[in-house]
């Protein structure tokens, strides 16, 4: 994990940190650990990245500027060795992310991007442009850019599993957290070992998605 820093002197408010890392190259990037982490993917990987020109704002200034200050939702900016900003915007469990080249976009800038993108990029850049868009009208990510993921459920399950798992846990005890006691007291010893299947397959899709598969949730 690369080093970060906050440099005082840059921070606009509360909610804005910069963070500085002196590698570049990495498929993503973690501010922090545990659930307050801040992760920036990169753009040629996750299609869902924005990628943005940040251009000076000459005077008369108008509202089609994208001005961090104005904004309550928490905003971290990433700088790599190379010099490309990555910025993301958190608000509520949401977040929208842009890779910006250019002129720093710490103070008030325009944005420009491409219209030309792959259909395999196509519908994922239109809703962060639009979802962008919305931000700078209406100060939040608004929750209509971002459907519920129709497996949450299961994905939860799994990853239980897989926490369970690394933890050392015997496959029962794992039952015992997904299933409750009741169920695995009834099922446990089926013949037909359903449940212990059901906990194998959790087990195994999540060491599965832990040793790369995740990639396929970015397009």
């Amino acid at each position: 994990m690369p080093n970060a820093r906050t440099p005082g002197p840059w921070t606009l408010s509360a909610w804005l940190r910069i963070l500085l890392i002196s590698r570049a190259g990495a498929f993503c990037f973690a501010s922090s650990k545990g659930t307050d982490a801040s992760v920036f993917w990169c753009p040629c990987q996750c299609p869902h990245v924005l990628p943005v020109v940040a251009e000076t704002a000459a005077p008369p200034r108008g509202v089609d500027l994208l001005d961090l200050a104005r904004h309550s939702c928490r905003i971290s900016v990433l700088v790599t060795r190379d010099g490309h900003q990555h910025l993301l915007v958190e608000d509520s469990g949401r977040s929208l992310q842009l890779a910006a080249s250019g002129v720093s976009i710490l103070e008030p800038v325009r944005l420009t991007s491409s219209v030309l993108w792959s259909p395999e990029e196509l519908k994922q850049r239109l809703n962060a442009l639009k979802c962008l868009n919305s931000l700078c009208w209406t100060g939040r990510l608004q929750p209509a850019f971002f459907p519920t993921e129709p497996r949450c459920s299961r994905l939860r399950r799994v990853l239980r599993a897989l926490d369970g798992s690394i933890a050392g846990a015997p496959h029962r005890e794992i039952g015992l957290a997904l299933f409750g006691r009741a169920r695995v007291e009834q099922d446990w010893a089926d013949p037909g070992d359903h449940l212990r299947d059901s906990v194998r397959r959790a087990v195994r899709r999540g060491r599965s998605l832990m040793n790369g598969g995740y990639k396929r949730f970015l397009l």
